[in-house]
């Protein structure tokens, strides 16, 4: 699965800094995370509001995930990220 996701940093006091929106590529999506492919390097322990698209639609599934380990790629960085309940 490669998917576009859009994404915003949370600030340490939880909330979206709106101002730092990125995409990124979504690959291999399972319950408990996903990899994510950017063009800027994410830090561990990192927490990002992912927006994931619903199928069929212009909507998108809000979702707090944490950076688990981040390495350069060709191209960009790869990312693990870990959902937050």
């Amino acid at each position: 699965m490669n998917l576009t996701v859009c994404f915003d940093h949370i600030a340490e006091s939880g909330c979206a800094a709106v101002e730092d929106t990125t995409e990124g590529q979504c690959h291999d999506l399972s319950e408990g995370g996903l990899n994510l492919v950017t063009t800027m390097a994410l830090r561990v322990g990192e927490v990002l509001r992912l927006h994931l698209p619903l199928l069929g639609g212009d909507s998108s599934l809000p979702v707090s995930a944490e950076v688990r380990w981040t390495h350069e790629i060709e191209g960009g960085f790869s990312s693990g990220l870990q959902f937050l309940a």
